[in-house]
């Protein structure tokens, strides 16, 4: 059934037919008294499996063979709504948080929630399933909370986190740093170091300037975040082939002291 998944098959009927086109492989792999299973073990076994049980051992298999530690990774935590899933309600609303090890392109966790907006509480049952330490976890300015940071830390993980208007007064304070800062071209900013790269792709000219700060003592929110140490500023800039510039800021803070260079390699690789 999980060679059939893999293949593509999403229903019983594609499963069947996926394991009577390969039975000559299949022999290969399970000997050579192997016969394909029928339409009716696959639904025996589908509606007797214990989902929990198989998700917990999948996902252990995966790590012992191919993940034998997260420590020194980078480990994205996203979410993601299933296209026609339904709940035990009828309600198409099944959601996933879960875990993507980018270094190795490959899923180690995940956490089912009904809502969207439950995300933030699906999260630490997810961590709590993950060896983090040593590990840097990376998510997104929605699920940026303060209780999830102490979660990482205690667990000896380092996070790096966007930050939007979801956290209003950390948000204004990490705009009006960066905006005072390039008043003064960051002259006499301490602890500071940017990175600019400019690229060409199909006509366009794309610009991403990076600035990070590893001073946080003019934050008032900083105390609320466990062992802040460093804020980032990256901004997009994109010059169309009609010469129209457009502009995107965001910002992010990281208990991890990191040169800008090295933060703008891990901004393109996960796109978080």
């Amino acid at each position: 059934m999980l060679l059939a998944v893999f293949s593509g098959a999403d229903d019983i009927a594609n499963s069947e037919e996926h394991a009577n086109r390969k039975w000559r492989l299949l022999q290969r792999l399970f000997g050579e008294d192997f016969i394909p299973p029928s339409h009716n073990t696959f639904w025996w076994l589908i509606t007797r499996m214990n989902p929990k049980a198989f998700s917990d051992a999948f996902y252990k298999w995966i790590r012992d063979g191919r993940i034998s530690s997260l420590a020194g990774k980078q480990v994205n935590i996203d979410g993601k709504s299933l296209r026609g899933a339904r709940n035990e309600k009828g309600n198409c609303n099944v959601h996933i948080v879960h875990a993507w090890v980018h270094e190795h392109g490959m899923l180690t966790q995940q956490q089912l929630t009904d809502e969207k907006s439950n995300e933030i509480t699906a999260i630490p049952a997810l961590l709590e399933q993950l060896d983090i330490k040593d590990a840097t976890l990376s998510i997104a300015a929605a699920r940026c909370q303060k209780n999830i940071v102490e979660i990482i830390r205690n667990a000896g993980g380092n996070y790096r986190l966007a930050v939007k208007a979801n956290q209003p007064k950390l948000y204004v304070e990490l705009v009006n740093l960066f905006e005072e800062a390039h008043k003064i071209d960051f002259d006499y900013v301490f602890n500071c170091h940017r990175h600019e790269k400019i690229e060409k792709n199909s006509g366009r000219i794309e610009k991403q300037s990076v600035a990070i700060i590893s001073e946080t003592s003019d934050l008032s929110t900083a105390e609320d975040w466990k062992n802040l140490q460093t804020v980032i500023e990256v901004i997009n800039e994109t010059t169309s082939v009609k010469g129209k510039i457009s502009r995107q800021k965001r910002y992010y803070i990281s208990n991890l002291i990191e040169n800008a260079q090295e933060f703008a390699a891990r901004i393109r690789a996960n796109g978080v």
